[in-house]
């Protein structure tokens, strides 16, 4: 979500308040528990995490077999 909006939880969520300014977007479906996403820069290595969310930065680097930074 921007700065001082309401949490996205879904998808949809997302294009509602990005539109196409974004290049990727991942549907996994309505955040659990109502925890906001985590948001992961991929525009260089190693990537970064922006936002923390539901999604540990350990289990990123896990899946990616790489060094994702905090």
């Amino acid at each position: 979500n921007r700065s001082g909006e309401q949490p996205s939880l879904s998808a949809r969520d997302v294009v509602r308040q990005f539109g196409d300014s974004l290049d990727l977007i991942i549907d996994g479906g309505e955040a659990r528990g109502k925890v906001s996403s985590t948001v992961l820069s991929v525009a260089q290595r190693p990537f970064r995490v922006i936002r923390q969310g539901a999604i540990a930065v350990e289990l990123i680097a896990s899946v990616l077999g790489e060094r994702v930074l905090g």
